[in-house]
């Protein structure tokens, strides 16, 4: 497993399936995956993330690849070696991951529903209420922050907002 981390915003696990061919799949948001795949329906996927985004769900991105026995070994190398690192670990295996989870074909896109927990209308009603101003901070698509934002109350129609969206990494 190469497990998620907020700079990748992907993570990956690598399998070897009954016939010995060696997967790595991949998911994570479409930001990511969307540059990481080099074929499959590109176009699609997109379609359908935005579909789920502007429904409030929340999206991620699914790639594929399968490696050789060789691939194999030189990515545990590299990793082993970047682990090893007394300066900038975190950089070189983070590098090591991304020289992976790269070249991937699109397989699709999932979208989730992430129900808001009991109470959440009424407590930020009560918070406004008290003259408490909020602040929406996410990692969401913005469309998906859009409507959990209205689902919370935090969103009104008439509500101003303020974009400051950055999606350069």
């Amino acid at each position: 497993e190469l497990p998620f981390d907020s700079f990748r915003k992907c993570m990956s696990v690598i399998v070897k399936d009954a016939d010995g061919v060696i997967h790595v799949l991949v998911k994570g948001a479409e930001s990511t995956m969307l540059t990481a795949c080099t074929s499959g329906n590109m176009r699609r996927a997109e379609e359908e993330i935005d579909c789920f985004a502007n429904m409030g769900l929340r999206t991620l991105a699914l790639g594929y690849k399968t490696i050789t026995e060789d691939q194999l070994k030189r990515f545990e190398d590299a990793l082993e070696a970047a682990s090893q690192s007394f300066v900038n670990r975190v950089k070189y295996v983070r590098e090591v991951y991304q020289d992976l989870e790269r070249d991937l074909e699109m397989v699709g896109a999932t979208g989730i529903e992430d129900r808001l927990q009991e109470e959440v209308p009424e407590t930020i009603y009560d918070l406004k209420r008290a003259g408490i101003k909020i602040w929406v901070l996410t990692g969401d698509k913005k469309e998906t922050a859009i409507n959990s934002g209205h689902s919370a109350g935090i969103l009104k129609l008439d509500s101003q907002m303020i974009d400051i969206c950055d999606t350069a990494d």
